[in-house]
């Protein structure tokens, strides 16, 4: 009889006893190495298959996004004072940086309210009347956005007043200039000068009156231990006992300011401040005189106020 003649093995059925093989032996290998147990093994073949480069790696997280500032039309020394300004103002403020603190701050760099951007970072708080959206939060970036916005649109404003030809019997009226950018920085710096000597007298007031609610001061250093020695012996003829340090010492000296940190500093912030709130009421009692005041702005000038006469006493 004649046998039939074997069919040479091909490529595919190759490839299948190859890949059988090495899959086999991969499974024994970590299944040695989870010491013979089919649940570890399977959670170590899952480790190993996430490790293959059959993905792209992931991106950045959603809260590294929401850090990111995107300031690249402003300069880095004003974009790092905003921040500053943000995070001092949101420690200070109970309910955080709101839309009214920005725009007040807009205003000290010279831009109004009546501005376009202004006025669109206005219409995004929440609430439907405009005193409700005042008093709803900022987030940084809208901020820093709302600022490149008016130094963009003041830009436009100049170019376009360069190509218009003034017309000599109507002439318009003299607009407000903003700051420039040199000077935003410099009214940033001062308005942290201010917030930080605030919560400096706010972190003292708290600190007196800690002491005063019945804490004991710890007014000595060291203690002294008793000797137990004879107790007929002459009170003259003991050593002296060993001194123990409390570590409560300098408790209440770490509370004192020294005088020559004071005087001086204290009375220009207050200067400073009485300055700012002068603006402030001026500005509102200057739109009171051209019409009324809503009443979250009534009650901004009676709170500022209240502020000038805690000043000046």
């Amino acid at each position: 009889e004649e046998k039939p003649e074997k069919k040479p093995m091909g490529w595919g059925m190759f490839m299948v006893y190859v890949s059988g093989g090495i899959g086999g032996l991969t499974f024994l290998y970590y299944f040695y190495k989870a010491n013979y147990s089919l649940h570890k093994t399977e959670i170590l073949m899952l480790e190993a298959f996430r490790q293959l480069p059959l993905y792209s790696p992931p991106g950045p997280s959603t809260a590294e996004l929401n850090s990111r500032l995107d300031g690249t039309d402003l300069p880095q020394d004003l974009v790092q004072g905003l921040a500053e300004w943000f995070v001092a103002i949101d420690l200070q403020e109970p309910g955080g940086v709101s839309r009214d603190d920005v725009l007040e701050l807009m205003g000290e760099f010279g831009f109004g309210e009546e501005e376009k951007p202004a006025k669109d970072f206005l219409f995004r708080g929440e609430g439907q009347i405009e005193e409700r959206r005042r008093l709803t939060c900022a987030g940084l970036q809208e901020t820093v956005t709302l600022v490149t916005d008016l130094v963009a649109n003041e830009a436009k404003k100049i170019e376009k007043e360069k190509d218009e030809v003034p017309d000599p019997d109507f002439p318009e009226p003299p607009r407000k200039i903003p700051k420039s950018m040199p000077e935003m920085v410099t009214v940033l710096e001062a308005k942290l000068k201010r917030t930080s000597f605030s919560m400096n007298s706010a972190n003292m007031m708290r600190q007196a009156l800690q002491m005063g609610q019945g804490q004991p001061a710890f007014q000595a250093d060291t203690a002294q231990v008793p000797e137990a020695g004879d107790s007929h012996g002459s009170s003259e003829n003991k050593a002296p006992s060993p001194t123990v340090h409390s570590p409560f010492a300098t408790h209440t000296a770490s509370t004192v300011l020294p005088e020559e940190t004071r005087g001086f500093d204290e009375d220009e912030q207050l200067q400073l401040e009485d300055a700012r709130l002068s603006r402030l009421e001026s500005d509102l009692l200057s739109r009171l005189e051209r019409g009324h005041l809503s009443p979250a702005e009534e009650s901004r000038l009676q709170d500022v106020r209240e502020k000038r006469a805690k000043l000046a006493r």
